[in-house]
């Protein structure tokens, strides 16, 4: 072997151990190998050669190398083409027979069936009672707070009652005006029904308005039952309302 041939052996053997002493970091992320081809004089002993470098670690190409670079691994081939289907194999052994299944929906309705023959008449039942009464109230002015407007002593028993209050105001002057007006149902002080209501009155007029409220009790002693009611302000007044009350078997 000449000169030169003893030179190119040794420039391999050097570049194959470079790389063989970086190799512990190599390849880099991702998978990339990095290496430097040798671009300089081409008579030169190391002219071709590649060695491996580490980038990762600050090692790169000399300006007389060429800095090439590859995957460890190479791109997903293409998929292949579906393979023929194959015999159909032999049947199995029969399995164990599965859990019953969980009952299913419901079926339609039958046809409704013929009447049946009318039984005998029954006995008549006690004779029953209703007792109904009013109470009404009269016009009066009403201020801010609740005031009894009407009334009605009742007889030991259970009681419904419907009430309807009406109200109006006074001329608006100097701008519109909005007011709640209020009504309650007693019995005989417990309050058994209320209701409210806002009314508003335009400038230079006059707004009339009504309420309907419900309620029940039980007196076992009798008492009164009674209608309050109030006007937000001043200027406002009942101009009339009753109180319906009926007996009931229970309430």
């Amino acid at each position: 072997m000449g000169k030169a041939g003893a030179a190119i052996g040794v420039g391999i053997a050097v570049a194959l151990g470079a790389g063989a002493i970086a190799w512990g970091a190599i390849p880099g992320a991702g998978g990339i190998i990095s290496a430097c081809y040798q671009t300089g004089n081409p008579n030169s002993a190391a002219a071709g050669r590649v060695r491996v470098i580490d980038v990762e670690r600050g090692q790169s190409c000399t300006r007389d190398e060429r800095a090439l670079s590859w995957n460890q691994q190479g791109p997903k081939g293409d998929i292949g083409a579906t393979g023929a289907t194959g015999p159909t194999g032999a049947p199995g052994p029969v399995g164990p027979t599965g859990a019953p299944g969980s009952p299913g929906p419901g079926g339609p309705a039958g046809a409704t069936g013929p009447a049946g023959a009318t039984g005998p008449t029954g006995p008549a039942g006690a004779g029953g009672s209703t007792q109904t009464t009013f109470a009404f109230a009269a016009s009066v002015a009403l201020s801010s707070s609740m005031a009894k407007v009407a009334s009605k002593i009742l007889p030991p028993g259970s009681w419904a009652m419907v009430a309807t209050a009406n109200f109006g105001s006074e001329f608006a002057d100097g701008g519109e005006v909005l007011r709640d007006v209020a009504c309650e149902l007693r019995a005989p002080v417990n309050v058994v029904g209320s209701a409210v209501a806002r009314q508003l009155t335009p400038e230079s007029l006059q707004t009339k308005s009504s309420l309907s409220l419900n309620g029940g009790a039980d007196l076992p002693a009798g008492g009164e039952v009674s209608l309050w009611c109030l006007y937000q302000g001043d200027g406002g007044f009942l101009y009339g309302g009753q109180i319906m009350i009926w007996s009931t078997t229970f309430f």
